[in-house]
């Protein structure tokens, strides 16, 4: 009975110890979270405990990491309402009533040892009885207002706040600035065909513009000249273009149909002109419409369709003689890459079929395989021609026989 009565005691101090709100002038964040708000007004402090002594290390608007084995501390700072709170990076309570901290078992958050009340000096142990072997932590407000007091935290800070806002105010003048050059701006984009394919490459493209700078709340360039200027130009063209940027710097970029320029705002002028190449264009059906033949049969490779997977090939076969053929199979050849059709079938004398399809998944290839594939897919100076053939495996009369043809096509031509 004695030891139930000691350990409610116990219970009771640690509820009330862990209510504290005030210290010494100094407040504490209700309910005791430690977590800074999210708000302008916030400073973060890095102090470290040296020869039982608190030190401030630095202070700042953004937070610094934390070295948790040279007894560095990070706490945020509202100056203007006198509270500190610890700025941990995760923290689990064990009891949300007495805001007690479970420190019993390994504190790691995605695989990383952190910022935490179970490796910090502004919290204490707890023990409950003299048998239990898991200890859990509170907040050490005396801690806090020890390390206050030793280093002039809140003067600091109140210091440091009126540099931030004076900072604030000169880049956000500095923003204004930037803002009425943005206003003048204009882009003037120049197309140039390459391929031969198009005779007026200006008019296959057209763009959205916008303009914006790069300048943080603080820390911005002391200079209007150094300001970075972002021209983002939305490409719009529907003949899946290889478009090619090719300009003055490597810091302007063409992904994804977004063309990204960056200029300074001394190296800009009110009127750019970049120039794009057409380079190519990308493929995904051609018009083959080819045909092979010998004396027994015509085969006719009509279309082929190129996704980013799958090959697809649509043909018609035709017997040209009075005897029944019986087809065994079908190679189809694309750069000397061999795709075949096994499906066995017969042609009556004189008889034909129309509209037989093939599909076949060529992503599933070793890469210096379907690089064949991958050649026919652009249509550019590199890739102007490429092989076909056809491979057609049939028995007539009890006689095994073979039709086997290639032929060079122009790409452009198949489009």
């Amino acid at each position: 009975m004695q030891r139930v009565f000691i350990t409610c005691l116990l219970l009771l101090t640690a509820c009330s110890s862990t209510m504290d709100t005030e210290q010494n002038g100094l407040s504490f964040a209700l309910p005791l979270s430690p977590h800074a708000p999210q708000a302008n007004d916030v400073l973060f402090a890095k102090l470290q405990k040296r020869d039982g002594s608190w030190h401030l290390i630095s202070i700042a608007s953004t937070r610094m990491p934390v070295d948790l084995f040279n007894s560095e501390e990070r706490v945020y700072i509202q100056a203007d309402k006198q509270r500190v709170m610890p700025d941990y990076e995760h923290h689990q309570y064990y009891d949300d009533e007495t805001r007690l901290f479970d420190c019993g078992k390994e504190v790691l958050y995605k695989k990383h040892t952190t910022y935490n009340p179970c490796a910090s000096l502004f919290s204490r142990n707890t023990k409950f009885s003299e048998n239990w072997f898991s200890w859990k932590k509170q907040l050490d407000t005396e801690e806090i207002s020890k390390a206050v007091k030793q280093t002039d935290l809140l003067i600091r800070a109140r210091q440091e706040m009126a540099l931030v806002i004076q900072e604030r105010q000169r880049c956000l003048a500095l923003r204004q600035q930037v803002e009425k050059i943005i206003a003048q701006q204009k882009v003037s984009l120049r197309v140039i065909d390459q391929t031969e394919l198009y005779q007026r490459g200006h008019e296959l493209v057209s763009y959205d513009l916008s303009v914006d700078s790069e300048i943080p709340t603080e820390g911005c360039e002391q200079d209007l000249a150094n300001v970075k200027l972002r021209y983002n130009l939305g490409l719009h063209q529907n003949f899946n273009l290889v478009l090619e940027l090719r300009g003055k710097s490597d810091r302007d970029k063409l992904e994804n149909n977004i063309l990204s320029l960056k200029r300074l705002v001394a190296e800009a002028d009110n009127k750019i002109i970049p120039t794009l190449y057409i380079t190519g264009k990308k493929v995904q059906h051609y018009n083959l419409y080819k045909t092979w033949s010998n004396t027994d049969l015509t085969i006719d490779w009509r279309t082929l369709d190129i996704s980013d997977t799958d090959l697809r090939q649509l043909f018609d076969v035709h017997n040209l003689g009075q005897s029944t053929i019986e087809i065994q199979r079908i190679t189809f050849y694309i750069n000397n890459h061999a795709i075949t059709q096994r499906d066995i079938f017969k042609l009556l004398p004189l008889s034909g079929k129309k509209g037989l399809e093939h599909a076949s998944r060529y992503f599933m290839l070793e890469e210096d395989v379907r690089k064949s594939i991958d050649d026919i897919k652009t249509v550019d100076k590199k890739s102007e021609q490429a092989e076909f053939g056809i491979k057609v495996t049939y028995t007539i009369n009890g006689e095994n026989k073979t039709l086997f043809k290639k032929d060079m096509v122009l790409l452009s031509s198949i489009l």
